[in-house]
């Protein structure tokens, strides 16, 4: 497990080729976790990237996000976040 104290710090770690999942809060500075999921993905097409927040309506910041499996609200119980790593990465649970 790592932690960074920015999307952009994430983006550029090499790391990035070697993780099995991402998972970040959608309001961050500089950079919101729709934007950290798309670049991920042009990175890392497969690469699978949680969001979670505390906004009450998530999608007005990005409307084609609408279909995120891995966006989850908070607050999340522990066992609903290990759901969500072990369904993005494709272990059961």
């Amino acid at each position: 497990m790592r932690s960074y104290t920015s999307a952009f710090e994430c983006l550029q770690d090499e790391v990035i080729f070697a993780i099995y999942c991402i998972i970040a809060d959608i309001h961050m500075p500089i950079m919101n976790g729709f934007e950290l999921q798309r670049l991920a993905g042009i990175k890392r097409p497969q690469l699978p990237v949680i969001l979670m927040t505390a906004l009450p309506d998530p999608i007005s910041l990005d409307p084609k996000a609408a279909n995120n499996r891995g966006l989850l609200k908070k607050p999340i119980a522990a066992l609903d976040l290990l759901r969500a790593v072990a369904e993005a990465v494709g272990v059961p649970f």
